[in-house]
């Protein structure tokens, strides 16, 4: 398929695959090329979890931002959560992708906190990355999280801290690049 043709040209190009974790403060030095993957699964966490499986058979970790509260299905349903677990077993990282116009707390530090909590209960581990559905229509949200809490990556922040190139298919349509024309620059 395409995207495995992808995953192997990344890798005779010299990108090692990285997850979002991988920025934490603390983390060992990130290799000098690199490819980070996202996946948000904003509609069916059954084919997140197929495509975790073709990753994992193919020696690639990346992250799968879980969205608590999207209206296609419900994220503490069982069938639900053992897709998630099994995508955080298979090596990849599951991380919060949150909506603010679904908000319960004010403010969004406080919003994100909570769910992370909800998310880490539902993987059975830490959740430590955060991502923002939808801003473009909902505005960009500034995220403090409370005092006190592990540190968590914002997947946005690290786009912008690190300069990143962002390649975007949402609703199958491609914005600025495609994997193919990333990979060239």
């Amino acid at each position: 398929t395409l995207y495995l043709e992808f995953l192997s040209k990344a890798r005779a190009r010299g990108r090692t695959f990285v997850q979002h974790r991988d920025f934490l403060p603390g983390a060992p030095p990130l290799p000098p090329r690199y490819v980070l993957l996202r996946h948000d699964i904003d509609f069916a966490p059954a084919y997140s979890l197929e495509m975790a499986e073709i990753e994992h058979a193919e020696g690639v970790r990346s992250t799968y931002f879980v969205l608590m509260d999207g209206q296609y299905y419900n994220p503490v349903a069982a069938e639900t959560i053992r897709n998630i677990r099994r995508i955080h077993a298979l090596g990849h990282e599951v991380g919060l992708h949150f909506a603010l116009e679904s908000a319960v707390e004010a403010d969004p530090g406080r919003e994100v906190a909570l769910r992370l909590d909800i998310l880490s209960n539902v993987v059975g581990a830490p959740v430590r990355s955060f991502s923002q559905h939808d801003p473009v229509n909902a505005g960009w949200a500034a995220v403090d999280l409370p005092p006190g809490r592990d540190a968590c990556v914002d997947a946005f922040e690290i786009v912008k801290q690190h300069n990143l190139l962002y390649v975007s298919e949402s609703a199958m349509m491609w914005r600025r690049y495609t994997f193919e024309t990333a990979l060239d620059q």
